[in-house]
């Protein structure tokens, strides 16, 4: 009545498990990682020496020094992102790693990286997406 698939006979690992977690982090650590390559492309391919892009000024900020550069911020702060979600997924893998069979409170720490991790991903598409349109 309640939409599961089925019953789940081995309790222990009904309660335990938490794989699904980290397989969601891991395919959005090579998300993240792929839109950390595309960004440095970005960043790469709108410099002077290479002048193949130009971006946009929402997507830039002026420098203090040269107010007619554009400094490509959200790349950057892509790129960083990358390794913020990055090492989300190692907290959630070497979390798990340390528990017994059974629930373990230590699981309620791993709700922190999956909410950071998601907003941070969201928001990265998001970005590009709006870069590329």
């Amino acid at each position: 009545m309640l939409g599961f698939d089925g019953l789940v006979e081995n309790s222990i690992d009904a309660t335990s498990t938490r794989d699904f977690v980290a397989e969601y982090l891991a395919m959005i650590s090579i998300l993240m990682t792929n839109l950390s390559r595309i960004s440095e492309d970005f960043i790469l391919w709108s410099t002077s020496e290479f002048s193949f892009i130009e971006l946009a000024d929402e997507f830039t900020s002026p420098s203090s020094i040269m107010p007619q550069k554009k400094n490509p911020d959200i790349l950057e702060l892509t790129r960083g992102k990358t390794a913020e979600v990055i090492g989300n997924l190692t907290a959630i893998l070497t979390t798990i790693k340390g528990l017994a069979s059974g629930y373990g409170r230590d699981l309620q720490q791993i709700k922190s990286s999956i909410w950071s991790t998601s907003k941070t991903s969201i928001s990265a598409l998001l970005i590009l997406k709006s870069m590329l349109f």
